[in-house]
């Protein structure tokens, strides 16, 4: 941590590294951008975007997730924002190297995976927090405040699906 603010970089910088990253900089007292990775050289830039002008030209960017890994921890938290089927390998790296993680979901595409990084974080005294945003919605919300009435009975189990198409990005 430097002078009490959480330092971060962004590995993977879609749509909700970039939220997170934008919802930080509201804060600037307490969280400072250190580095950016993206293979969309657009969207790393947008990242340092959301930084105090002061503070912009000091952020590093990187082509790639690898790229940025290679080097040593250079800040407190690390958001893993890359597609969704390449969670681990750089949240595995990034707990070696030192990160505590805002790992975006799915945790990994296995089990296994999932249940390694545990072990790891656990391992090494790291602290990883999985965004479920839509869990927050308020489509979601009232879904859950039907269940609690138990208007329905009593459910024995549910199957949420989100259907992805071109709209949703």
């Amino acid at each position: 941590m430097e002078q009490g603010r959480i330092t971060l970089v962004g590995i993977g910088c879609g749509s909700r590294t970039r939220t997170y990253m934008k919802l930080a900089m509201e804060y600037p007292e307490r969280f400072r951008i250190v580095a950016a990775a993206d293979p969309v050289t657009v969207r790393a830039e947008q990242v340092r975007d959301f930084a105090p002008e002061e503070e912009r030209a000091s952020i590093r960017l990187f082509a790639n997730a690898d790229e940025l890994l290679s080097q040593p921890k250079m800040a407190d938290v690390a958001i893993i924002g890359t597609q969704d089927d390449y969670h681990f390998e750089p949240a595995k790296r990034a707990l070696e190297l030192g990160y505590d993680l805002l790992l975006e979901k799915p945790i990994s595409k296995t089990l296994k995976e999932t249940l390694e990084l545990r072990d790891l974080a656990e391992k090494l005294g790291r602290r990883v927090a999985i965004c479920h945003v839509l869990r927050y919605t308020p489509f979601y919300s009232t879904v859950k405040r039907i269940i609690d009435s138990g208007k329905l009975g009593e459910v024995i189990t549910i199957h949420a699906s989100e259907n992805v198409g071109y709209y949703h990005q």
